[in-house]
């Protein structure tokens, strides 16, 4: 017997397919003029945007005297 898929995996999964019809049904109106009401398109987008995040422009500032320093890589351990 498969094993179950855990609950919150299962509605990732109902998420990501529900946000890839309405991409596919908004590409549709735009490209192939898929006839679509006003409402419908709006409806469309909120919804989107509740399940896909927003991507945003991160901007890191800080003390110009004092720089930051950022290292990005895999920990040594034994370099301490």
């Amino acid at each position: 017997m498969a094993a179950r898929l855990r609950v919150r995996h299962q509605n990732d999964i109902r998420e990501k397919i529900r946000a890839g019809l309405l991409v596919k049904r908004l590409e549709d109106h735009v490209v192939e003029d898929v006839p679509m009401a006003d409402s419908q398109v709006r409806a469309a987008l909120g919804l989107l945007k509740k399940i896909v995040p927003d991507l945003q422009a991160v901007e890191n500032s800080g003390d110009p005297d004092a720089p930051m320093h950022m290292v990005i890589g895999w920990a040594n351990p034994q370099s301490k």
